[in-house]
């Protein structure tokens, strides 16, 4: 790998200060190292701003190429710097920062191709830290991937944007990493949506709102997972973006860590998002609770179901209860399903949970289910006031049924999860199933 490829040239598509659609080179900065030169209206002072977002580049160049074995963007095989633009950003920002400059409106972050087919980058100067710069540069080495398989956008976006977050947060420091997973908060809000769910991959009729689009950068934390509790190679994130064949990302994660173990590390997963990401640092709890304030609670379906121990009748402590879920909460291939059981009335009893799956999903494939009991003793809203947590698994038969039993004490706060776990990798079909429970006074 050339540090510096010999011969770039630089050549801006975007600064047009006169409406004439020609870049006004003379209007604007440029700092160059690498393969990247970062530009910004000379009325602004970015030079700093453009000197960090050089050298976080410039390492993620290093890495990629390096260590990950990726490649350049075609650029650099056609002899042009990749440019990159400070903006303003009036997308998100829009009437409060009065600093209009010489690019487009609406811009924020982004890899895009300009009108010559090459890559350039965008980043707002009011966000410009290292987790975004290395999110966006980690796409520009996705991009000679990514390009070539269009029509299969929808499939891959999901895992394009979640590797990318995952890259910036493995590789962030200390301070950086308390917001890496901000967003994460947003796969509990609706956890029966496909893991590959996005604004241009959904189901007819889901509501159109960032805490449902959004939720593929949010993935970040599954890959996290698995790689740092589950001890998956990390180059198995990675490795995919050598495959030149096509390739659909949730089904090559299935195949490389293997299907037993995906499926239990799926519900291990869910169970985890469920104890309050117990895989996540205090720190980075408290500001997912900050960003979990500021979501839209319309969209919020963390529970498809929540019983209390007082609505058993009198006199009837195995009375079987009998839960389906409804149509818009059916989990969807890998996504799950969160009940609530709480053990407040009646004292300590055995709770028995039989599972009953459709054989097959609502578009005819294959059904898998999976699941889990998590056992949260002497629950308080207070993170330090809490019990243990105890995890109990499903034994399950076939993937369609399976059964748990559970001894719960007076005070505990009982989730069962239902993973939809099947061999199929695509469509936002839903899985029905049936839990069947009952309360035995012990």
């Amino acid at each position: 790998m050339d540090s510096e490829p010999p011969g770039l040239r630089i050549k801006p598509l975007f600064g047009d200060g006169d409406g004439d659609k020609i870049p006004d080179i003379e209007l604007m900065e440029v700092r160059t190292l690498g393969i990247f030169a970062v530009w910004w209206d000379k009325r602004f002072e970015w030079e700093s701003r453009a000197n960090f977002i050089l050298k976080t580049l410039y390492k993620v160049r290093e890495d990629c190429i390096k260590n990950l074995g990726m490649s350049d963007p075609k650029n650099v095989r056609l002899g042009f710097y990749l440019n990159v633009y400070i903006h303003d950003s009036d997308l998100y920002y829009s009437g409060s920062t009065k600093k209009d400059d010489l690019f487009p409106d609406k811009w924020y972050a982004m890899v895009k191709d300009n009108r010559m087919g090459l890559p350039y980058m965008t980043l707002p100067w009011q966000d410009t830290d290292g987790d975004l710069v290395r999110h966006e540069g980690f796409h520009v080495f996705q991009n000679e991937w990514y390009r070539k398989r269009t029509k299969q956008w929808h499939e891959l976006s999901w895992y394009i944007e979640a590797s990318a977050s995952w890259y910036a947060a493995d590789r962030a420091n200390q301070k950086e990493s308390v917001t890496s997973y901000e967003r994460v908060h947003f796969i509990t809000a609706n956890p029966h949506l496909a893991i590959w769910h996005t604004e241009h991959n959904k189901k007819i009729g889901d509501q159109d709102e960032k805490e449902l689009n959004q939720r593929q950068y949010a993935l970040e934390c599954y890959l996290f997972f698995l790689c740092e509790v589950c001890n998956v190679p990390k180059n198995i994130i990675t490795d995919i973006f050598k495959i030149k064949d096509k390739v659909n990302p949730a089904e090559y994660l299935f195949r490389m860590i293997g299907s037993h173990n995906l499926r239990e590390f799926f519900t291990y997963w869910a169970a985890c998002n469920t104890d309050d990401f117990s895989y996540l640092s205090n720190v980075q709890k408290k500001f997912i609770d900050i960003q979990r304030w500021n979501s839209k609670k319309s969209v919020l379906n963390q529970l498809v179901f929540s019983w209390s121990s007082r609505n058993l009748k009198r006199g009837d402590s195995n009375e079987d209860i009998i839960f389906h879920p409804t149509e818009k909460l059916m989990p969807r291939g890998w996504s799950y399903n969160v009940l609530e059981l709480k053990n407040d009335y009646g004292g300590k009893g055995k709770y028995e949970f039989k599972l009953e799956g459709d054989a097959f999903g609502s578009e005819g494939a294959p059904s898998y289910f999976s699941g889990r009991v998590l056992i949260k003793k002497n629950w308080s809203s207070y993170r330090e006031r809490r019990g243990n947590t105890e995890h109990v698994p499903f034994i399950m038969s076939g993937g369609i049924e399976g059964r748990a039993s559970i001894v719960a004490d007076l005070g505990d706060l009982i989730y069962v999860i239902i993973t939809s776990v099947p061999e199929y990798f695509t469509s936002n079909q839903t899985y029905n199933y049936r839990l069947t429970f009952s309360k035995k006074e012990i």
